[in-house]
């Protein structure tokens, strides 16, 4: 069972992961045109960004309750019981946000960013996660060997439907992530 401070920098780490795409959203609302194919904004790192456009981003958020879904999303994965500090913290970080509020979500989308990219992957999986083959091992019932494309990652699941081992793999991977920076806290 998770402590509630856990959980509540857990909240945290979500609401920098919102954060940071809302960021990305007014940032290509409003380039200068200086991108060339697919590469970020040349005109600005993505710490001047998160200076610039934090405010606004963060507005903007707090309009459509995103954080608080996919907190819901992540703690039903965990088996953590929602409580109603959870919603007061929330409501806390969102009450006039400041600029130093804006960097210290920005080092923590820095310093969580594997945890983050587990979160999205999990709500939000690639077309085709996995390789094209796996491995069968002969038991009963069987056991396969799955392969990450992007990772290199390689899992072993009872599963024989490749999405539904893929998703297992990704909540099983986020409770480990979760667990281990929790004990280590950040």
């Amino acid at each position: 069972m998770m402590e509630q401070s856990k959980s509540l920098r857990l909240m945290e780490i979500v609401l920098s992961d919102v954060l940071s795409k809302e960021i990305q959203i007014i940032r290509d609302e409003i380039c200068c045109g200086c991108k060339v194919f697919n590469q970020d904004c040349l005109m600005m790192t993505e710490q001047e960004a998160w200076i610039v456009h934090g405010q606004n981003a963060f507005d903007r958020i707090t309009q459509q309750n995103l954080v608080w879904k996919r907190f819901n999303d992540v703690m039903k994965i965990l088996d953590v019981k929602i409580q109603s500090s959870f919603a007061d913290h929330l409501t806390w970080l969102q009450t006039e946000p400041d600029q130093d509020l804006i960097r210290d979500l920005l080092q923590l989308y820095e310093k969580n960013h594997d945890l983050i990219d587990t979160i999205n992957n999990l709500f939000n999986p690639p077309e085709e996660p996995l390789e094209l083959y796996s491995e069968c091992f002969f038991s009963y019932p069987p056991s396969y060997k799955y392969f990450v494309r992007e990772t290199k990652e390689e899992f072993r699941s009872r599963e024989g439907d490749c999405r539904k081992a893929y998703y297992e793999y990704m909540k099983s991977k986020l409770r480990n992530q979760i667990y281990k920076m929790l004990d280590n806290k950040n």
